[in-house]
């Protein structure tokens, strides 16, 4: 026999209010786990220390210091971007309509680590992290 709808509709609004309360858990832990990341970062830089062994409550735990890229270009620089992208570096493929963010940053990570020339109009910046990983 099929629900009703008010019993169909107390089921949704049941677990709607289950969700926000988790989505807002979530929130909170997103906060907290960023703001710890962050002072943990600034103390190993403080401590010139790139990696360090730690014994915490959960194990020993191997933590490096990382670096991740992300790229983008202005709307204005668009056009610019895309004939370097296919003229100046041979790489049309990763043309379809514009370059996608992720497809740009990967590309200009490599020509970073290749030691390549990177335009000015490449707008770029490093987003410090931590890598964490149990210890052997």
């Amino acid at each position: 026999m099929a629900k009703e709808k008010k019993a169909l509709l107390e089921e949704v609004l049941t677990a709607r209010a289950i969700v926000d309360k988790l989505e807002d858990k979530l929130s909170l832990a997103k906060d907290v786990k960023d703001s710890a990341q962050a002072q943990l970062i600034e103390v190993m830089d403080e401590a010139d220390e790139k990696s360090v062994k730690i014994i915490t409550s959960f194990g020993v735990r191997n933590v490096a210091r990382t670096e991740t890229l992300y790229a983008s270009v202005n709307k204005e620089d668009q056009e610019e971007m895309i004939r370097w992208v296919d003229e100046d570096c041979g790489r049309n493929d990763m043309i379809k309509q514009s370059v996608h963010a992720s497809t740009l940053t990967g590309f200009i990570n490599r020509r970073i680590d290749k030691g390549d020339h990177v335009p000015s109009f490449i707008k770029m910046f490093f987003k410090p992290g931590l890598r964490i990983s149990k210890s052997k």
